[in-house]
């Protein structure tokens, strides 16, 4: 609610107040009476039962509010987590990639020893029994290499 309508709502009740004061007295002046008269045929009920109405109306939107801001909540913490899904999704688009780009160099390494091993047997010094044997030769020395 505004300020004004807070402020009505106030001036209201304080209304309602002094009016059931003076009617309550018993020892009235004539202004009294006849402020008491007159008060008589006020709807003081009525305007009771619609401050009570507006009352739970406050109460029900400040609860509405608060759940409000508990999904806002939510929300942004499941953005949070699409989020962080895309960027999986990414990194696993790119570590597909790199995957594939391993296994054709492990064709080509594949290819080159066998290529080794059958010039080795061409020259006819048979160092290397198999491919596995060319690889793990090739291995250690890019290892002596590396060091």
């Amino acid at each position: 609610m505004t300020e004004k309508e807070n402020s009505a709502i106030e001036r209201l009740n304080k209304i309602l107040k002094e009016w059931q004061e003076i009617v309550n007295i018993e020892d009235k002046t004539e202004r009294e009476i006849e402020m008491s008269l007159y008060m008589e045929e006020m709807p003081f009920e009525e305007i009771k039962t619609v401050l009570n109405i507006i009352e739970k109306l406050k109460k029900e939107n400040k609860k509405l509010k608060d759940k409000n801001q508990d999904l806002l909540k939510k929300l942004r913490n499941r953005v949070k987590e699409v989020k962080k899904l895309t960027k999986y999704s990414q990194y696993k688009k790119e570590f597909s990639r790199l995957n594939q780009i391993i296994k054709e160099k492990d064709k080509q390494i594949d290819l080159m020893a066998l290529i080794i091993l059958n010039y080795d047997d061409q020259l006819v010094i048979n160092r290397y029994k198999n491919i596995d044997e060319v690889k793990e030769e090739f291995k250690e020395l890019s290892k002596e290499k590396g060091e």
